[in-house]
């Protein structure tokens, strides 16, 4: 899987769990280590590595 392939699984995946889009488009964004955030009933994580390549996770807090 690419990192673009997997970044449009990310975006899937928080826009199915009802993120708001300015949260969708910071998936996107270049940052150096894991970026977090939290809304309704969710909290995701992401990362983006040139070696271990683009990795997210949404848990429910419920």
């Amino acid at each position: 899987m690419t990192r673009s392939e997997a970044l449009n699984a990310a975006q899937c995946t928080v826009r199915e769990a009802g993120a708001p889009n300015l949260l969708i488009d910071r998936l996107g964004v270049p940052a150096s280590g894991e970026q977090s955030s939290s809304w309704t009933d969710f909290t995701g994580a992401w990362e983006s590595d040139d070696e271990l390549g683009y990795r997210a996770r949404v848990v429910a807090a419920r």
